[in-house]
């Protein structure tokens, strides 16, 4: 990936790392062979691939459950537990993380 020229050099950045993430609900038909395909949409500009545990779903709740910072998940799965695929630069500063419930 080229840097445009007519962005700014910073010695100190005042952004070290920034995310988009969207999860949603997996695809009934989901298989990992899917991750070839997205991997063929971006492996021109992240052609390093490594595989990394999945993550576990994440949600956000709004509205007082009286217990703010408190914070307990089990997670029992009687499915099959799918990787997390990483897509990188090969200066490795650019990074597309997937998995089936997200991109």
């Amino acid at each position: 990936m080229k840097r445009p020229k007519d962005l700014p050099e910073f010695d100190k950045p005042p952004l070290d790392e920034l995310v988009l993430g969207v999860q949603f609900t997996p695809p009934f038909t989901y298989n990992d062979t899917y991750a070839q395909r997205v991997w063929d949409l971006f492996k021109a500009d992240f052609p390093v691939y490594a595989e990394q545990p999945r993550l576990l779903p994440s949600f956000e709740t709004f509205g007082g459950s009286g217990a703010e910072g408190l914070s307990l998940q089990i997670n029992l799965q009687g499915q099959v537990n799918r990787n997390r695929y990483w897509f990188s630069s090969k200066d490795e500063t650019h990074l597309i993380q997937f998995q089936d419930d997200r991109l």
